[in-house]
């Protein structure tokens, strides 16, 4: 056990040496920050300017969108104290609307310049305005992303105390001398000088603004199309949930054709009917297999978090463990070895079933997760990697979805007892639904090492030759389809 431990830290070492390793290899952005104002008086408002300035193929992440989406989006850390005070938000000046193929998301980017703009009233004559920001920039060749952490601190302010001079009642008969006038006229028409690109507070008021519907058509020269921040929560993001639910309940119902799931249907079925309150149990032993999926979900939803699409996407170590992952998972389905769980785990369970009741019910259920583990365990540990997108209740809802399809017919097969009489036979076909769905984990794996070397440039496997290597996959499949390859656990078939 001590050796054990040993090598799982040595490994977590490793992992996050080679994180930091990879942060430090470029800079594509550089940063410059400066006031509005350097004179100012106490009680006026200055607008701080942050400009980044980005290397060609890259861009900047803004801070304008949903951050759980999956990306980094630039935050803006400010030390609190008594000598300045934040007015208003952070404002992201002008990005560019964008759809994230890796986040499946709508976010928010700068290229070649980024601009943001706080604005702080100061309140003493020494302010010290301090903090650090966090962003990340991603490369438009690879992919690659890099996340940054740099402090800043503004201290070039020349401050002077503000005139106490009360304000004139309307409409009061003004005895000032000429001199008097004229300097007070002065101090009044002078207006404060406002940095580029910031809206005057008064102008706002002389300018209509433009219907909800003509945002998204305003354009600017350097940025491209804003549009209303209401539209990026549309539903690219809801989308993705979905079709990802849709993929997870189609898996559950591959799940029921294999080998080791199969052939239980009628074995449940025969348990529950006869029996008194059979129909009963037979609904608390679906919702108990739902129950034992979706508590999986959600034990590995903390770990599928924005993080893990982001290390997924961007570094080599996970992407190449994902592949040996399921290259193992291809060569059990294709019958080289069988994935199992300790047999004396599963033993206990079994035993505990045979007790009765609702309770004895349960672990029935339960038995069935563990026993059907060989076959179901490549596909559940499939869902769950697709699931580290960015979204963590996407493993909860990618377990239920499974779950369902895979406890549904059992449930309903046992309240429906003549329905069995529908089924298709157990024979070798249920391997052949196994060994296909071997190739499909087979065609994933090289997935992962197709990502790992785009973000290094190793030159192991470009777009042409994973291309190529999934026609070889698929062309195997079909051969093995037709009959003409044949694996361990194949049982020869008379017709195609």
């Amino acid at each position: 056990m001590k050796n054990r431990k040993d090598v799982l830290y040595l490994f977590l070492f490793l992992l996050s040496f080679c994180s930091k390793g990879i942060g430090q290899v470029l800079e594509p952005s550089s940063w410059k920050y400066e006031a509005s104002e350097t004179n100012v008086k106490i009680g006026e408002e200055v607008t701080l300017i942050f400009t980044a300035t980005i290397d060609k193929d890259w861009y900047l992440y803004s801070s304008d969108f949903d951050p759980d989406c999956g990306p980094m989006v630039t935050t803006f850390t400010f030390k609190e104290n008594s000598t300045y005070q934040l007015v208003g938000e952070l404002k992201a000046i002008n990005p560019i609307e964008k759809f994230d193929d890796i986040f499946e998301c709508n976010v928010r980017i700068f290229k070649k310049t980024g601009r943001f703009e706080q604005k702080v009233k100061i309140l003493s004559e020494n302010p010290v305005i301090a903090g650090n920001y966090e962003f990340q920039v991603c490369s438009d060749i690879d992919g690659k992303c890099i996340p940054f952490d740099y402090d800043f601190e503004f201290t070039s302010f020349t401050v002077t105390k503000a005139q106490n001079t009360a304000p004139e009642k309307p409409g009061r008969k003004q005895e000032n001398n000429a001199n008097t006038k004229s300097s007070e006229s002065v101090e009044v028409v002078v207006p404060i000088e406002t940095p580029p690109n910031t809206p005057d507070a008064d102008s706002s008021l002389l300018k209509p603004r433009p219907a909800e519907t003509d945002i998204k058509n305003l354009e600017t020269e350097s940025q491209g199309p804003i549009l209303d921040p209401g539209l990026i929560k549309e539903d690219p993001k809801d989308k993705s949930i979905i079709w990802f639910m849709i993929f997870a309940f189609i898996a559950g119902l591959a799940a029921l054709l294999t080998p080791c799931v199969f052939p239980m249907i009628p074995m449940t079925v025969t348990y529950f009917t006869g029996k008194s309150g059979g129909k009963g149990k037979a609904l608390v032993y679906g919702c108990s297999i739902i129950f034992i999926y979706t508590v999986i979900g959600s034990a590995l939803a903390p770990l599928m978090g924005p993080e893990t699409a982001n290390h997924l996407s961007t570094e080599w170590l996970p992407n190449l463990i994902f592949f040996a992952v399921f290259i193992l998972f291809a060569l059990s389905f294709f019958g080289l070895f069988e994935i199992t769980l300790p047999s004396g785990f599963v033993n206990k369970m079994d035993q505990k079933a045979d007790k009765g009741g609702l309770i004895g019910v349960f672990f029935m259920a339960f038995t069935l997760v563990l026993v059907s583990f060989s076959c179901t365990g490549p596909i559940v540990g499939s869902i769950l990697v697709a699931s580290a997108g960015g979204e963590v209740i996407k493993p909860i809802l990618g377990m239920f979805a499974f779950s369902l399809a895979f406890a549904v017919p059992f449930t309903l097969f046992a309240i429906f007892p003549g329905w069995l009489n529908t089924l298709p036979k157990s024979g070798g076909w249920l391997n052949s639904v196994k060994v296909v769905l071997g190739f499909l984990e087979l065609a994933l794996a090289f997935k992962f090492l197709s990502i790992a070397d785009q973000a290094f440039h190793w030159g192991i496997l470009d777009r042409d030759i994973n291309i190529a290597i999934w026609v070889v996959i698929f062309t195997l499949m079909g051969l093995y389809l037709l009959g003409k390859i044949m694996l361990p656990n194949d049982s020869p078939s008379d017709h195609i």
